[in-house]
């Protein structure tokens, strides 16, 4: 067993160690000596950070003047670090925390944890949330193989992007859609649970002519937990025996078709980006049958813009998109009451339940599958003053949801659906229907020799149920030296929206008074590159996090309001030379006071410490070897099962992955890379919490795994 204070000592010592004495060490280095930068140096840190981004402000800006804490995912190191989807990168990100039921991604950023949605996802600065949620929904969909750039901000987002980017936005930046990027690309990806998937992405460019675009078709069984979901106590504690079925099978089988489409003409252009998702529940339901469990997601996105200039400094865009959403499931949960009528009046007459008895009884279907779906309408100009490097951007936003409740059966598989607006329709009541209009304005300018930069920004939204909502940012960026260094103090604040579903679109009783959550964000940070070979930053922050709105399953209350105060800190180091590159991120964050069940606990179900390290070795630059290492510290959480008033505890544990790839090898008139991946090297044997008390007392990892690629450009 670890030692949970052993641990948090040896990964936070080399941390803090290598931030005070390294930056000395290696830019006093001379020559002769052994860290001398001119003998060891051939890729900079610089060349792997000289990237723009443009998640910050609205506009492409070298990350160390960006007015947030942002956090930048190259292709080149998604490549090394062999990342394979979304999921996978994020764990290696400050300040993320990522819960895996082997359905979709639960957790968030900086402690703010659930099913992710109080962080905004977007794919070239759109918008991909579920609509009926507002969750990022982060699964298979999300894969790395047409990803240019993934930007990932922690801290504030609404004045530049609306609702619910309360502590963040994840920013993919898609290479079909990129200007510079020209060519075609094919990737083949096999492993084991029968992972199998072909993927594509093209871009030809012709004059003012660009047509680009990406399909994939992605299908696995996904790890087998038989044995777990069969476990009374690590995973059914508490659950009901009455029905209690022996041998239960596991079924997870996931499809996921992410596809991309874009065409530009002078200034012109349209596109798509959308996805079909189809999986089983994983661990998150307790289920009586997990062969015929599912849940489908098909999300589209259809956007058309122009992008304009009026002047040598004022450029501005005008974009329209059109969102469309259908889903639906099909879940097989006990339900003690059900059980005890039907056994009262003699349907049943003993446990266990028979497979018939379950799919007549205990079916329950959440669908929208007759429907129309939820739709989105969004629309917005904006204008983009810059001249000496003085930048003023501003615009107006309509913003409208129209969605969609579900449709609840227990006896069909495809249950009709009813569209007509009603009070007492539970699929399409009257607040279902939202709209926004929004104005935001931000300013920038550098004073002082350009050594210091102040943003200054706002926005004003009208909402249809909540009226108006004013957020703000302020950020000074000092640059102390000649070197790469900055120095940030930054303040923001953001709001999230609550769903129909924390307004009580499913229930009888309707509570439009819910307000909107609300943070305001303080941060310091400070980065530092002392020579080509070295980056580290370091970011000190404080929430104060009001109207926090948690689901309340233990009573008829829809939602509890929540003011929490939250700090902590985060940092990250990269290093390069010759051979080897490394990166180190580390996570700290303050546990908060929490009430449960009349006893007062100390952050519940948020990790204290998290840290990733990662390695690259080039042997003899022909095959390169990469080692990702996650660090998860001990963790009380509530137990997964309401109905079981209890804090357990998870012992800390340390997840390794392993890749092994080549460099680009020459193939006729193309090229081949092929990429070995080894997850979760040991095997350990780990557990996560549920923070959605879902059912499961927890969710178990899964053992290792094996994907090969081959990725072939031509």
């Amino acid at each position: 067993m670890l030692n949970s204070c052993k641990i948090k000592r040896i990964i936070a010592c080399p941390f803090v160690c290598f931030v005070l004495i390294s930056t000395p060490l290696i830019s006093e280095a001379q020559p002769g000596d052994t860290l001398s930068v001119e003998r060891v140096i051939s890729l900079s840190v610089e060349e792997m950070l000289n990237v723009k981004v443009i998640s910050a402000s609205k506009r492409k800006e070298d990350p160390i003047l960006a007015p947030a804490s942002i956090y930048v995912i190259t292709e080149k190191e998604i490549i090394q670090n062999g990342y394979y989807n979304l999921t996978e990168l994020l764990e290696d990100i400050p300040g993320a925390d990522i819960i895996n039921p082997e359905f979709f991604a639960f957790g968030g950023q900086r402690g703010l944890l659930g099913n992710f949605s109080n962080t905004l996802l977007l794919i070239n600065g759109r918008e991909m949330q579920n609509l009926i949620a507002a969750e990022t929904f982060i699964s298979h969909q999300f894969a790395t193989h047409n990803i240019k750039q993934v930007e990932v901000m922690n801290g504030p987002g609404s004045v530049l992007y609306g609702a619910n980017a309360l502590t963040g936005v994840i920013n993919i930046i898609l290479k079909d859609q990129d200007a510079e990027y020209e060519g075609l690309e094919y990737q083949f990806d096999f492993g084991t649970e029968n992972t199998m998937a072909h993927s594509f992405v093209f871009r030809k460019k012709h004059e003012e002519f660009s047509l680009g675009g990406s399909f994939r078709y992605f299908e696995s069984d996904m790890w087998d937990f038989t044995d777990f979901i069969n476990d009374t106590n690590n995973y059914k504690q508490g659950f009901s025996q009455n029905a209690y079925v022996p041998d239960l099978d596991y079924h997870n089988k996931t499809m996921a078709i992410p596809i991309s489409l874009n065409l530009a003409f002078k200034g012109f252009y349209i596109g798509t980006d959308m996805y079909f998702l189809k999986s089983g529940k994983g661990q998150e339901i307790i289920g009586l049958n997990y062969t015929s469990q599912y849940d489908l997601r098909d999300l589209k996105q259809f956007y058309a813009g122009y992008d304009f200039t009026l002047s040598e400094y004022l450029s501005g865009n005008a974009e329209f998109r059109y969102y469309n959403e259908i889903f639906h499931g099909r879940e097989y949960k006990y339900n003690d009451s059900i059980y005890n009528e039907l056994l009262r009046n003699g349907i049943i007459t003993s446990a266990p339940l028979t497979d018939d008895e379950i799919f007549k009884y205990f079916m329950s279907v959440y669908s929208q599958e007759s429907s129309s779906g939820s739709d989105r309408y969004y629309a917005s100009i904006t204008l983009n003053y810059l001249k000496n490097n003085r930048s003023l951007i501003g615009g107006y936003v309509f913003d409208q949801y129209d969605l969609l409740g579900l449709s609840i059966s227990s006896t069909f598989l495809n249950p009709p659906f009813d569209e007509t607006v009603d009070e007492n329709n539970v699929m399409r009541r009257p607040f279902y229907k939202q709209t926004m209009n929004s104005l935001f304005l931000q300013y920038q300018e550098p004073f002082i020799n350009d050594r210091l930069h102040l943003t200054l920004g706002a926005r004003l939204d009208h909402h249809s149920i909540h009226d108006f909502i004013f957020t703000t940012r302020s950020g000074i960026v000092f640059l102390p030296g000649k070197r790469k260094s900055a120095i940030k103090f930054l303040f923001g604040q953001a709001f999230r929206q609550p769903t129909i579903f924390e307004q009580g679109a499913m229930q009888t009783k309707v509570n439009l008074e819910v307000k909107p959550t609300r943070i305001n964000s303080y941060e310091i940070s400070a980065s530092h590159q002392p020579n080509q070979a070295v980056y580290g930053s370091i970011t000190m922050f404080t929430n104060e996090v009001f109207n926090f709105i948690i689901p309340d399953n233990r009573s008829e209350n829809l939602v509890i309001d929540q003011y929490r105060l939250m700090y902590g800190l985060e940092g990250i180091v990269k290093l390069k030379s010759d051979n080897f590159s490394a990166n180190i991120a580390y996570t700290y964050i303050h546990p908060t006071k929490e009430e449960f069940d009349g006893t007062e606990y100390t952050g519940l179900g948020v990790y204290q410490n998290r840290a990733s390290i990662g390695l690259n070795y080039f042997i003899k630059q022909l095959i390169h070897v990469n080692t990702q290492i996650n660090y998860y510290d001990g963790v009380s959480a509530m137990h997964g099962n309401l109905s079981v008033p209890e804090v357990i505890d998870f012992d800390p544990y340390i997840k390794a992955n392993l890749t092994v790839s080549t460099r680009e090898l020459p193939l006729y008139t193309s090229s081949l890379k092929v990429m070995f991946t080894i997850k979760n090297i040991t095997g350990g044997k780990h557990y996560q919490p549920n923070i959605r008390f879902t059912g499961a007392k927890q969710f178990l990892q899964p053992g290792r795994q094996f994907i090969t690629r081959l990725i072939v450009k031509i």
